[in-house]
């Protein structure tokens, strides 16, 4: 027992020392690793990269359709809010109960209201863009419209003044040509008196087709601008030599500028010239 424990004292240092480098190759190896560049192969870095931008991009638009949302709920609850003070003044009815929480909209409502705004601000873009290049093409183009505006039926109680039906507007930028459409409309009163009675269908039908008036009446003047090319024959030049005006040698290639008995008459005499030469 006594030999053993002697061994084990003895053999203690060994272990020691063989720990203790063991420690130190772990520490050599952990700092060589630390120190060595950390590389990423191309195609892993390129599909982070891709994926990050894919992130940002859905943050982005979610951001803008909760945007989009908030808008459309506030105005809603503006709506909301006149129609029931409306509502109130106008008839007694059963007041809610104190404190009633308010209907939160459902996401089916929420995502109508969105889609109705975006319809909202899409017409009022294509409305904007029409006036401006209705502008561009005609100085009067804006008191021509408040012509159109003054025959029309329907009264706006926000502008107090009469406003074109809005299916009259949408039937003419559907046309793809609105400003031309509505300056036409407004320079002939008898035509708008007209189409501003007639049912939305049948105002398309008709600013179609006046549409179509209007750019073939666009073509025949630009064609009607050209300048006319005459399609008669250029006049014949006699072929001349020198300064004095001879005409050139007879060609028997020319037959354009001889008739038949001219050309056989030529080309005897030049068959004798060329006899008598020799």
């Amino acid at each position: 027992m006594a030999g053993e424990a002697e061994q084990t004292e003895a053999a203690t240092p060994e272990a020691e020392a063989a720990v203790a480098a063991a420690e130190t190759a772990a520490e050599a190896a952990a700092a060589a690793a630390a120190a060595a560049p950390q590389t990423v192969p191309l195609e892993r870095f390129r599909a982070v990269i891709g994926q990050r931008a894919e992130r940002e991009a859905q943050l982005l638009e979610a951001r803008r359709q909760l945007e989009l949302a908030n808008a459309t709920i506030e105005e809603f609850k503006k709506l909301s809010e006149g129609a029931a003070q409306a509502a109130a003044s106008g008839a007694s009815s059963a007041k809610p109960a104190a404190g009633a929480p308010a209907k939160v909209p459902s996401a089916a409502e929420i995502e109508q209201l969105v889609a109705a705004e975006a319809d909202r601000r899409n017409f009022t873009r294509q409305c904007n863009d029409a006036f401006s290049a209705g502008k561009k093409a005609h100085s009067d183009f804006e008191k021509v419209i408040a012509d159109l505006n003054a025959l029309s039926p329907v009264f706006d109680p926000r502008l107090q003044r009469t406003v074109m039906p809005q299916s009259l507007i949408e039937a003419a930028l559907a046309t793809g040509n609105a400003h031309e459409v509505l300056y036409a409309l407004g320079k002939d009163n008898s035509l708008a008196d007209r189409v501003l009675t007639m049912t939305p269908l049948q105002q398309a039908a008709e600013l179609t087709k006046l549409s179509i008036k209007l750019e073939a009446s666009g073509e025949a003047a630009s064609a009607a601008a050209l300048p006319e090319v005459s399609r008669a024959p250029a006049p014949v030049k006699p072929k001349v030599t020198g300064t004095g005006g001879t005409p050139a040698p007879w060609d028997p290639a020319d037959t354009d500028h001889f008739s038949t008995a001219e050309w056989i008459a030529k080309r005897e005499a030049d068959l004798k010239r060329k006899e008598t030469r020799h």
